[in-house]
């Protein structure tokens, strides 16, 4: 499954938060590659149904608003992103007069305040002002009401103060208000591993939703026919393990006689797909694959192993 940062970070939230309400839009917006992407639920399935541009110099946006090559930052935001942020909504819930220090590195005699970290933002928040201008034109343009949809901002540095209110003041107009479109969860993650983590979570959901059993007859101790079992499915195997086909040993069948399936109890016979003489009878090996329709049932001919055969299951 190929997604998006986007569905990827649907996938995501509803796995760890419960996020399970997508009777609405949701607007994810990726603050790490100032990018942002509509997903909706459409017959059940999971589309992107619009995302903007991606963004230029976006890595030179970033180290400037971090600080990143100019006072090798990286270590300060991850250890005290918190500290940081509480300082930044001081002064902003002060009308920007408490102007403390909120980054200090004595090692480095390093100093910045809250109005310091404003202007090194100032440039990520003309861009993402243009970003939210281009999603609400694709918000009109899909018929989305902006004020039935929900918003999650996405990256690595999602929890920044100053990316949440460039986008409570943009679609909200005071960051202060109350905006229950938000999600009060972030995803601090950066997108490439996101989209890993999102692909792991479908890989371990999707599973088989069927048991299936092929019944055979074999020749027991005394020469006596007996019937035998195969489990082909079990419920809730991973669909990933039919990737690969892992054939049975070989069963004989009759012209005359049918391959019979047990599937979630219920007895289905299948007749040979291709003709073999009246009385005479072939070696068949049997397993279960996905193909484009689904999950079919595989034969393969023993003495002829390049005719294979598909059965829907």
């Amino acid at each position: 499954m190929t997604v998006t940062q986007f569905e990827a970070a649907l996938i995501y939230d509803q796995h760890y938060h419960n996020s399970s309400d997508f009777s609405v839009p949701v607007l994810v917006i990726d603050v790490d590659e100032l990018e942002a992407g509509i997903c909706r639920y459409e017959n059940g399935t999971l589309t992107l149904a619009a995302c903007t541009d991606k963004a230029k110099d976006v890595e030179k946006l970033r180290e400037n608003a971090f600080g990143l090559s100019k006072y090798e930052l990286m270590p300060v935001w991850k250890s005290r992103m918190p500290e940081i942020n509480a300082c930044l909504e001081k002064y902003y819930r002060s009308a920007e007069v408490i102007n403390a220090v909120a980054v200090c590195v004595p090692e480095k005699n390093l100093e910045l305040t809250c109005s310091d970290l404003k202007n090194m933002f100032a440039d990520t928040r003309k861009r993402l002002e243009t970003v939210f201008q281009k999603t609400s034109e694709l918000l009109k343009n899909s018929r989305i009401d902006e004020d039935h949809m929900r918003i999650l901002l996405i990256g690595q540095f999602a929890e920044y103060v100053l990316f949440q209110y460039a986008a409570k003041e943009y679609f909200s107009f005071d960051p202060f208000m109350e905006d229950t479109r938000f999600s009060p969860y972030t995803i601090a993650i950066p997108s490439e591993i996101l989209i890993a983590q999102a692909g792991e979570i479908v890989e371990t959901q999707t599973m088989v939703d069927h048991d299936l059993e092929l019944l055979y007859w074999k020749q027991g101790s005394g020469g006596r026919m007996e019937k035998k079992s195969l489990v082909l499915l079990k419920r809730n195997q991973p669909l990933r393990e039919l990737e690969k086909a892992q054939y049975t040993d070989p069963v004989y069948v009759s012209a005359e006689e049918a391959l019979t399936f047990v599937k979630d109890g219920a007895e289905k016979t299948v007749r040979l797909p291709y003709t073999i003489p009246e009385g005479s009878g072939d070696l068949v090996e049997v397993t279960v694959v996905m193909s484009e329709s689904g999950i079919c049932i595989r034969l393969r001919r023993t003495d002829m192993p390049s005719h294979i055969y598909d059965i829907d299951l």
